[in-house]
């Protein structure tokens, strides 16, 4: 049975021609070229349809977040700067504290040094004049020097003007030798002893400081070789 033509079935048959070749037609015609430039709404496009490759990124400014994250980065910058120079200014003025401290360390022990120069001299004279001097002279008129004897003849104190020592020779019998070394210019010797009824003399014999002592009982003028005594020279 053959289908019957109508008006309508031709028109549809027409619309349905036209609509296909359009779309050819499209296809075939439109292009970048052919398209009027900004007549395209956004909402025409697929979702998520353009990318990179169609974007040009120098074109596009910074997105709000991305404005507050470049900001945010500058801020954390300058805070490790000032942390940095902190550290630096903190180092240096350790450095100039160390520096400070060596400096008035060392002012310290010159002054220290200092104070000692006039003590070393003056440990160095007696009775204000030089320990040098007494080797070829002691004052007139002074003890010029002393020796004190125990009964075992050692020497209990001593001294020599010229800062010499002094010597105890034990003869026997109660006679001594003393000898004031370097002592030149005493002539004079005073003894003296601890015991009753004892005595002593002292006779200075040459001029090097060499006095000679005897010690004896005051009764018969028996020797005393273990009688403790003392000599005094002037």
């Amino acid at each position: 049975m053959k289908p019957k033509l109508t008006f309508a079935n031709v028109v549809a048959l027409v619309a349905l021609f036209i609509s296909l070749g359009g779309t050819v037609y499209a296809a075939a015609k439109i292009n970048g070229k052919t398209i009027r430039k900004e007549s395209i709404p956004a909402n025409r496009l697929v979702p998520d349809s353009v990318g990179g490759a169609q974007v040009d990124e120098s074109s596009l400014g910074a997105v709000p977040n991305a404005a507050q994250a470049e900001e945010a980065g500058r801020a954390e910058e300058a805070e490790r700067a000032k942390h940095v120079s902190r550290a630096e200014s903190a180092a240096l003025a350790t450095n100039a504290d160390e520096v400070l401290r060596t400096a008035l360390a060392g002012e310290a022990d010159r002054a220290k040094e200092a104070d000692l120069v006039p003590s070393a001299e003056n440990a160095l004279n007696l009775g204000g004049v030089p320990a040098d001097d007494f080797g070829v002279r002691c004052e007139d008129g002074t003890v010029k020097g002393y020796v004190l004897v125990n009964a075992a003849n050692q020497k209990v104190r001593e001294f020599n003007c010229t800062g010499a020592a002094v010597t105890v020779d034990d003869k026997t019998n109660g006679r001594f030798e003393i000898t004031f070394a370097s002592l030149q210019n005493a002539e004079m010797g005073i003894v003296s002893t601890a015991g009753n009824n004892t005595a002593a003399t002292a006779e200075h014999v040459t001029g090097a400081g060499l006095f000679e002592v005897i010690v004896a009982s005051t009764n018969g003028g028996q020797r005393l070789p273990d009688e403790p005594f003392a000599l005094v020279v002037f």
